[in-house]
């Protein structure tokens, strides 16, 4: 895991060694990457990545998180505002990682899925509870609604990453609002076929 802190100093230092790891997958593969190599190109001593990662992984992990950080903010900054609208967050989700996309890259590239998937619950949650208060964070119903969420906005980007990233965000968009939204109603009107035979019965 990583272990930064508050301070000015460690976070210029993270971003070098983020910098650096970048760097060094222009030249090889990840598996391949050592601390040594990190060291090489971003000037940043072993004990200083040490004190702030525990692998090479700690550092994707703690960008991807700085990432959805910044995204989810600025909805943040919206909802304080008045001006959050929630047919806004996907295609405002798909346009920012349309932007980031290297990261995501290389986390499904190396099978660390799982660490887009926690990022984007962690610093959602922010933004869920803001809008649907009544709805309390241990409750099965936030749970299910989170994950359900999650793992459309998740699978969205691995569709995306999979076909080569050859749609711009807006051909993105403009699927998932026509094809994705009659397979939503598709799904809703089994589900809603299967609640009315069980009440027949």
């Amino acid at each position: 895991m990583y272990h930064m802190i508050n301070d000015k100093r460690a976070r210029i230092s993270a971003g070098l060694i983020y910098d650096g790891l970048m760097k060094c997958l222009d030249q090889k593969p990840f598996e391949k990457i050592t601390i040594q190599d990190i060291q090489n190109v971003s000037g940043v001593g072993r004990a200083t990545f040490y004190r702030q990662f525990d692998s090479l992984v700690d550092v994707l992990d703690e960008a991807c998180d700085r990432y959805f950080k910044e995204f989810y903010d600025g909805f943040h900054e919206a909802i304080k505002k008045g001006t959050f609208k929630w047919e806004e967050l996907l295609p405002k989700f798909i346009h920012y990682w349309y932007e980031h996309s290297r990261l995501l890259e290389i986390l499904f590239s190396i099978g660390r899925q799982d660490i887009v998937y926690r990022s984007n619950i962690k610093y959602a949650a922010r933004v869920t509870q803001y809008v649907l208060p009544d709805l309390h964070p241990d409750s099965k119903e936030y749970r299910y609604l989170m994950h359900i969420r999650t793992a459309m906005m998740n699978g969205v980007l691995s569709a995306w990453l999979e076909n080569g990233k050859q749609e711009t965000d807006e051909e993105v968009i403009a699927m998932i609002c026509g094809t994705g939204k009659q397979v939503i109603l598709n799904a809703l009107s089994i589900l809603q076929g299967e609640q009315s035979d069980g009440r027949e019965k």
